[in-house]
């Protein structure tokens, strides 16, 4: 079952700006080099995801479940200078992707990966995030919720 309509999905690639030559290449590698690749936040959640960024002025962005990095380097480009995505993920495979392709990234500067249990982690951030990207272990949602509403802006 398509959550949107594959005429709808077309249609929104294809009126959405395409994405950096960073990210390309690491959607590209994640398409290739990863057994779950529909994991990756897709092209036109991607540009949602920064205009959200831009519109609330976001300085500090927490992300919780990186995978590759494709949300995390796609975020931290849209922040003001100053500003920061942290971002949360579990699995050591994924981050070494991630860390790869984030310190190459014009953006690296901008981007704290954290690997280890999201909700271990979290008790150890401090907020306060202006944005929060909640794309991790479903189970876990209702637990992610509580422990990040106090770190909300």
């Amino acid at each position: 079952m398509d959550l949107v309509d594959p005429a709808v999905e077309r249609y929104a690639i294809e009126h959405t700006s395409r994405p950096d030559e960073a990210v390309a290449a690491l959607r590209a590698v994640t398409e290739t080099s990863t057994r779950a690749p529909q994991m990756m936040g897709g092209p036109v959640e991607v540009k949602l995801l920064e205009a959200l960024v831009v519109a609330t002025r976001a300085t500090r962005v927490l992300e919780i479940c990186t995978f590759t990095g494709v949300t995390a380097i796609s975020m931290a480009s849209r922040l003001a200078p100053g500003g920061s995505v942290t971002t949360l993920e579990a699995d050591p495979d994924h981050a070494e992707i991630a860390r790869r392709h984030i310190d190459a990234s014009a953006v690296a500067d901008r981007i704290d990966l954290v690997v280890g249990d999201a909700l271990e982690s979290l008790e150890r951030l401090e907020g306060p995030f202006d944005v929060v990207f909640l794309d991790a272990w479903k189970q876990d949602y209702p637990a992610y919720l509580e422990l990040v509403l106090p770190k909300l802006a």
